[in-house]
């Protein structure tokens, strides 16, 4: 049965009518391929989809007369009610920053999953696309069950079985509508299960929510960079996971036009001649992609089935038969390869084209810019110079923090300490950029970067530390020559480079513990023992200011 097809547009879903689409029970009409397989393209931008999905509706064996005429409307008016919750919930998915303390299980496994995720794009978590998926069915649900929408008792996750409705819609006691939340990938995948009972209630929808972009989990990661970089990474999965569900759908249509055109049901006709069909026709799927093993067929045609979510008894298989779906994993990815290469390479040539426009007129260095650009034309798909480029957007608000310490440093610590010469002339090394455009260097100097911003920051500390304990000794009358081992310790610990932060922490307890009341004589209480750093000549004392870089 055909219904509806959704076809790929730069800034909308465009739905077009094909056929004149089955009615259920209620008269509305079902969208959908075969046996309900459709799905909605999603926007290759990774922009949001402004609208939303509206149900997908399935026909039912009862027709629509007597009470459950009565209930049509309120079924309707339920159903649009939970499809707000479900878009709601979606958009409270996506934001997973805020649902730290959200009081649910699953809500709080996506909300590791994607903090995983966005820590380290490189690794796709495991589970990632069903802990989302679960988040949305938790937030949509949540306070739901045994309250009335619409006139009708809402049940929230009612086993009967094997099948388990995300939401049970009851009149008077009996269940008039199943109701399943499901990504926009999965469409129709209910009417594959093995022991389905969706075709047994008068009205049957699916809302559906948008397929995870694994780029969105990225929209809140500060620093250019690495927000690039999950939005490459990402980039290249969803055209992994695009092509192969794509393949997997087109396998999916394969095999149900073999079940429907042959007109077989489960229990019906010969089951061992059907599964020779079944596994011949799936040995010519493989064949064409140049997978000839045969070994095990029979195993590797029904785990095929089971993973594409199709029942497999009408295919002649029954449930205690072996399976396995490493053929049907194997098919796939030859049948995918090709594509997804091109996919890959088209986004990392769009990627650096863009990001070097968008450093045009920046603080980079114009000529090592240009030699980039070489790079590019050279073999404009290549993921390295992408890399590069992608890493140079970093690196133009590193140069922004270290020019905010130098600017610091100038203003507030004392120029003829060594410590700061030494700091500053390190800045100033650091302020050349990276030396060559290529995506390890480029790291290795934003993280030299990174250290020397923190390295700033704790030299203040520390120079506020000798300022202290210089005030301490000019208070209490201390001079060279009887300056107690404590301090002695102290001062060259707050000498070391690079400087130390445990020094200058110890410092001021110090200070603070001979300023309160003490049986014994204080000034040689031995300060807390060091946590690092090295010895070293202590400079001049020095007052100076906090520093605060962002």
């Amino acid at each position: 049965m055909r219904g509806r097809t959704y076809e790929r547009r730069p800034s909308r879903i465009v739905v077009r009518a094909v056929d004149p689409p089955a009615a259920d029970a209620s008269g509305a009409s079902r969208t959908g391929g075969v046996h309900g397989r459709h799905r909605l393209a999603a926007l290759t931008d990774g922009a949001p989809v402004q609208r939303i999905i509206p149900p997908v509706v399935y026909p039912t064996r009862y027709p629509l007369d007597g009470a459950l005429r009565v209930h049509a409307d309120a079924v309707g008016t339920a159903v649009d009610t939970l499809n707000q919750r479900v878009d709601d919930a979606h958009t409270q998915a996506l934001n997973w920053t805020t649902l730290g303390n959200v009081n649910s299980r699953l809500v709080n496994q996506w909300y590791q999953t994607a903090g995983a995720y966005a820590g380290n794009p490189d690794v796709e978590p495991s589970l990632v696309h069903a802990r989302f998926g679960y988040a949305i069915e938790s937030l949509a649900c949540q306070g739901l069950n045994n309250t009335r929408v619409g006139g009708l008792t809402v049940r929230t996750q009612v086993g009967h079985g094997h099948t388990r409705p995300d939401v049970v819609l009851e009149a008077a006691g009996d269940e008039v509508a199943w109701i399943d939340i499901t990504s926009e990938g999965s469409v129709g995948h209910i009417l594959g299960k093995e022991g389905s009972l969706w075709g047994t209630r008068p009205f049957v929808r699916e809302l559906i929510y948008p397929r995870l972009e694994l780029r969105s989990i990225l929209n809140r990661t500060a620093d250019p960079y690495f927000a690039e970089y999950g939005e490459l990474i990402a980039g290249e999965r969803q055209a992994e996971l695009d092509v192969k569900n794509a393949r997997r759908e087109e396998l999916f249509r394969k095999f149900t036009q073999l079940s429907e055109s042959n007109d077989w049901t489960t229990g019906t006709g010969n089951a061992a001649a059907k599964r020779r069909t079944t596994r011949d026709f799936f040995i010519a799927e493989a064949a064409d992609e140049g997978v000839e093993e045969e070994s095990r067929s029979m195993i590797m045609t029904k785990g095929a089935l089971v993973e594409l979510g199709i029942n497999p008894g009408p295919f002649g298989f029954s449930g205690g038969d072996r399976q396995s779906n490493a053929r049907l994993n194997e098919v796939v990815d030859a049948a995918s390869a090709d594509e997804i290469a091109l996919r890959q390479t088209q986004l990392h040539s769009r990627t650096t084209l863009r990001v070097l426009g968008e450093l045009s007129g920046t603080p980079v260095d114009d000529r090592r810019l240009q030699e980039l650009r070489e790079t590019f034309w050279v073999d404009p798909g290549a993921r390295s110079t992408a890399l590069a480029a992608i890493a140079l957007k970093g690196v133009i608000e590193d140069l922004n923090r270290l020019e905010a310490v130098d600017n610091y440093v100038e203003a507030h610590l004392p120029e003829d300490n060594a410590m700061v010469q030494r700091f500053q002339h390190e800045l100033e090394a650091q302020l050349t950029g990276p030396d060559v455009y290529q995506h390890d260097r480029i790291r290795t100097w934003r993280a030299t970067t990174t250290q020397l911003v923190n390295r700033g920051r704790v030299l203040a500390d520390v120079l506020h530390a000798v300022d202290a304990l210089g005030r301490y000794e000019a208070h209490n009358g201390i001079h060279f020559l009887n300056r107690p081992a404590a301090l002695t310790q102290l001062y060259q610990r707050l000498s070391a480079y690079p400087p130390d932060a445990t020094a200058a922490a110890d410092a001021l307890r110090w200070i603070q513990a001979q300023q309160q009341p003490q049986q014994a004589p204080v000034i040689h209480q031995q300060p807390p023992p060091p946590q690092g750093g090295n010895n070293g000549n202590a400079g001049g004392a020095a007052r100076v200011e906090s520093m605060v870089i962002d």
